[in-house]
């Protein structure tokens, strides 16, 4: 796409009138004074997803969106801010904006998260009403590593307290999720709590506390994801016993599913019968094998309630942790290449 985004209205709208997902990526966007106004012909725009976008302030992209009145779901990935550009320390565009999000996705990088500006987009969404109709949150893959964007976040998550029915997090190490306590607890109708956090001791802990302090009796789902680094302590199992007897308060007496899931590292755990293979998929029954039988030890009192669930390697669908016996793996050939492993139930 053009870099120079901002003409994109003078034309569009006139093309394609009843345009409903609007997609804007790979560009820099410059809104003049006059950009807002031009914004408002997408007036049947109801999706937008921004895509490596680069703004020049907090105050464009906050009057781009105001201007789409219809905007229900926004998407941002991996935009950034120009980083030649002046940033102001004033609160962007405090004008109240008559836009009602249903569905809220964010996924960006450190950069993006430390940067002060992201802070202020998130302030300006939390103060301008914008979320205060918010049904869905992702925030996953928009790690918070500073008190800062934290606070940020608690604040849209304040603002969309009474509505909010799925919610996903993602915390860098260091963060206590659990400053978040108090807002979630006071979610009325939340259903779905998904956190991603390091597979960390240090970072299991904070998790462990927050699950334990929160107070939150509509939760239906709860789903943790843990990443694997080689250089981090993995959680004990004195921890998984803390995390299973938390899952057991009586907040959560309504939870109909506990899903755990861990992104593989590619350096260990694997066995000597498949080293041969180079190629890493060879290795999911495996891997999947191991990870079931562990959960069934970790969280022996979730797994007894049939509630508990697990992330198979690169898969997207969780599967319910079967009973002891029912899941084996069988090695046809220590030639994986031509007959990898492959999962068989007893």
């Amino acid at each position: 796409m053009h870099p120079r985004l901002h003409l994109l209205p003078t034309k569009l709208p006139r093309l394609v009138p009843h345009l409903a997902h609007l997609l804007l990526k790979d560009g820099v966007l410059y809104a003049p004074s006059v950009f807002h106004v031009m914004m408002r012909q997408f007036s049947s725009v109801h999706f937008l997803s921004l895509r490596r976008v680069t703004f020049c302030s907090v105050s464009d992209l906050c009057r781009m969106l105001s201007a789409l009145v219809q905007l229900k779901y926004l998407s941002i990935s991996h935009t950034s801010w120009n980083a030649l550009a002046r940033q102001s320390h004033r609160l962007p565009y405090s004008v109240p904006s008559r836009v009602r999000l249903s569905m809220l996705i964010i996924e960006a990088d450190r950069g993006w998260t430390s940067d002060g500006r992201s802070v202020r987009f998130l302030s300006w969404l939390a103060r301008s009403g914008v979320v205060s109709s918010l049904s869905a949150a992702n925030l996953r893959r928009t790690k918070v590593y500073d008190d800062a964007m934290l606070g940020a976040v608690d604040a849209v998550l304040h603002a969309a307290k009474r509505t909010l029915l799925v919610l996903s997090l993602g915390f860098g190490v260091e963060i206590q999720p659990s400053i978040l306590k108090s807002t979630i607890s006071s979610m009325t109708s939340l259903r779905v709590l998904m956190l991603q956090a390091p597979h960390h001791l240090a970072s299991f802990q904070d998790v462990v506390l927050l699950i334990t302090e929160l107070h939150c009796g509509t939760l239906e789902q709860f789903r943790l994801w843990l990443e694997q680094y080689p250089s981090f302590t993995d959680p004990k199992s004195a921890e998984w016993a803390k995390f299973d007897r938390a899952l057991q308060l009586p907040q959560y007496a309504s939870l109909s599913r506990v899903t755990v899931g861990r992104i593989p590292r590619m350096d260990i755990g694997m066995p000597s019968t498949i080293h041969g293979s180079s190629d890493w998929y060879d290795y999911r029954p495996y891997w999947d094998e191991q990870w079931v039988a562990e959960l069934r030890l970790l969280l022996r009192m979730t797994h007894k309630r049939g509630i508990l669930w697990y992330w198979p390697a690169f898969q997207q669908c969780p599967i319910p942790v079967p009973k002891a016996r029912e899941f084996g793996i069988k090695f046809l050939s220590h030639n994986t290449t031509t007959n990898p492993p492959t999962i068989v139930y007893k």
